[in-house]
C-alpha cells in the first residue's frame, strides 16, 4: 500500500515520470491465458479442484476467526472477518503456482 502511494505520489508532481514509467505488455496476460488452457488440457478437473480448495481455505479461516472471536463477536467484528477471509481466499489463489 505504501509504495502505490508513493509511485503515484512521484507520478502526480513529476508528470515527466509518467512518460518514463512504462506498464508491463500485454504479453504476460497472453502468457496466463496459454498457461491456463494448457493446465486445463492436461488436467480437466482443475477448475472445480481449485474452486475447492479456494472454498476449503475461506472455511478454514471463518472457522479460525468464530474460535478466535466466539459467537457473540463474530457479528459485531464482522468487518474484521470478511477481509480476513478474503485475504485467506486471495493468498491462496495468489500463492498456487
Amino acid at each position: 500500500m505504501i509504495y502505490c502511494r508513493g509511485v503515484l505520489f512521484c507520478l502526480l508532481f513529476w508528470p515527466e515520470l509518467l512518460v518514463a514509467y512504462q506498464l508491463p505488455s500485454s504479453k504476460w496476460s497472453h502468457d496466463l491465458k496459454t498457461g491456463y488452457k494448457r493446465r486445463v488440457a492436461a488436467d480437466p478437473s482443475f477448475p472445480a479442484k481449485s474452486i475447492t480448495e479456494v472454498l476449503l481455505a475461506a472455511g478454514t479461516q471463518l472457522t479460525a476467526e468464530w474460535t478466535r472471536r466466539g459467537t457473540s463477536r463474530l457479528m459485531p467484528e464482522i468487518d474484521f472477518v470478511i477481509p480476513a477471509i478474503l485475504t485467506a481466499m486471495f493468498g491462496y489463489v495468489c500463492a498456487v503456482p
